[in-house]
């Protein structure tokens, strides 16, 4: 009797754990519906659930931007979702579940007219005790268009995997494929891997490839684009790494092609205030007096607590030849963010707080020796081994290419009119400020013929140099200005009748 009692405690606690399961899986569902569809671009709506004592099934509509509609727009893209759930308590499950999803809706309904009502996605799956989400996931082979405008994809499978605020999902496809207007377009073996950490701050990693890609006007292969996004303290720091491994257009071929996109020292709850102002107001339309001012501290801060944008590691080979080079911009910090004297935010000085530096090698045949010896005559690049060098850098209104200083005055000026449409926009005044100034180039200016010390002047617009012929002996001087210089070698003819 002690046996057939205990057995009988156990059956009765795994049937009410399988009943109280199922009463979780309901009350998780009414949590999603009741959520505020304003305060995300995702919102649950018609929720249905009918419970039973082991299983239970019932429906629901994902809805994307719901609260953007114009009044009578029913326009938005929606998902309705039938499912089945067995919530008896198993050793390597609480709940087994499965699943399809269609379109729905008017936009819904033009996609299924348009896939003849095959555009299905279904999955089975199950949650664990830890409430940890996995699920399959499969879609038909779709056909769209008719007679010489058509598109096929073939049937893609995957899975997908929710823990918490983590979000893991593999997606691929063999291949798809698109003719019409005398254009054709294969795309074999597309996937996708997404792993976020945290699905709400978008942090974590994904990726795309494609093996081959096939036009009327060419071929790619081995294409690969990673983003990743992480956290560092208060800051969020975002990479962009596409990657190619052969492209042949036009009968030109290039392979092992890639480069990485850089953007660091984000001020990351200033990233999500913005994020989460545009999500409500439907892409920052008819803001409300205190969304505006939100919005604006958002931007402020996140243009006066630095960042950086990089172009790294752009390297490649074209033919015969190959390119290397980088790309970097600075926004540095400001250290006057608040005036001091009244405690009112100061105007944001682009021109003081932007800075940025720069370099390409192009080497082998991608330039031919016109092009070589135009662009070193003119200043663009200098010579290296097999090919070309070209670099810059800017700092405070200073301008270099190449080592030579530039006048920087149309980036100053074009600075200060960003200047003047942030700080509007901020409703932050600008104080009057003094035309920006060049930098100092070196020219000649003529002197008396009794003068004959050698130097070099000041002038705000530089000439571009040109070669220097044999000497010729003649009277002039040459007056030396602030921080340039000028060596015999470099120095042409200096006729007194063609100086200043």
């Amino acid at each position: 009797m002690a046996l057939l009692g205990g057995v009988a405690v156990v059956i009765a606690a795994w049937a009410g754990g399988s009943v109280y399961a199922g009463r979780v899986a309901a009350s998780e569902l009414r949590g999603l519906a009741a959520r505020d569809a304003s305060a995300s671009s995702i919102s649950i709506a018609a929720a249905r659930h009918d419970t039973g004592l082991f299983s239970s099934a019932g429906s629901f509509e994902v809805r994307f931007d719901e609260h953007c509609n114009a009044p009578g727009d029913t326009g938005r893209p929606a998902l309705k979702v039938d499912y089945r759930v067995s919530n008896l308590l198993l050793p390597g499950s609480m709940m087994r579940f499965d699943w399809t999803a269609v379109p729905a809706g008017e936009a819904g309904a033009l996609l299924a007219k348009a896939t003849n009502n095959a555009l299905r996605l279904e999955g089975q799956g199950t949650v664990s005790y830890s409430r940890e989400v996995a699920s399959s996931l499969s879609m038909p082979e779709l056909s769209l268009g008719s007679g010489q405008q058509t598109m096929r994809v073939s049937a893609s499978s995957g899975q997908v995997k929710l823990a918490g605020n983590a979000l893991g999902l593999q997606w691929k496809t063999e291949r798809i494929a698109g003719r019409g207007a005398g254009n054709a377009l294969e795309l074999a073996n597309l996937g996708l891997d997404i792993d976020l950490k945290d699905r709400t701050r978008g942090t974590g990693s994904m990726a795309l490839s494609i093996d081959r890609v096939g036009t009327g006007v060419g071929s790619a292969e081995g294409f690969r684009l990673v983003t990743a996004a992480a956290e560092r303290g208060d800051r969020t720091d975002v990479t962009i790494t596409p990657s190619l491994r052969s492209l042949m257009a036009s009968g030109q071929k290039a392979s092992d092609l890639s480069m990485q996109v850089s953007l660091r020292d984000l001020h990351t709850a200033s990233l999500e205030a913005i994020q989460r102002i545009g999500s409500e107001t439907c892409g920052f339309k008819s803001l409300k007096p205190e969304e505006e001012q939100k919005l604006r501290a958002a931007v402020r801060t996140a243009l006066t607590g630095g960042l950086s944008l990089g172009i790294d590691g752009v390297k490649g080979t074209l033919g015969d030849g190959s390119l290397e080079g980088f790309l970097k911009v600075e926004l540095k910090k400001a250290a006057d963010a608040v005036a001091a004297t009244t405690g009112e935010p100061t105007a944001i000085d682009l021109a003081k707080l932007l800075g940025a530096s720069g370099e390409l090698v192009v080497k082998g045949s991608m330039v031919n020796a016109q092009q070589r010896q135009m662009a070193v005559s003119m200043g663009f690049a200098t010579e290296v081994q097999g090919g070309l060098k070209a670099a810059f850098e800017y700092s405070e209104g200073l301008l270099k290419a190449n080592g030579r200083a530039f006048d920087a005055g149309a980036l100053q000026v074009a600075l200060a009119t960003a200047d003047r449409r942030l700080n509007t926009f901020l409703g932050v005044s600008m104080p009057v400020r003094d035309a920006p100034k060049s930098a100092p180039v070196a020219v000649l200016e003529a002197a008396p013929a009794a003068d004959a010390a050698p130097a070099v002047a000041a002038h705000p617009v530089a000439a571009p140099p040109v070669a220097a012929p044999a000497p010729l002996v003649n009277s002039a001087t040459v007056r030396q200005g602030p921080n340039t210089s000028i060596s015999p070698a470099q120095s042409g003819p200096v006729n007194s009748a063609n100086t200043r």
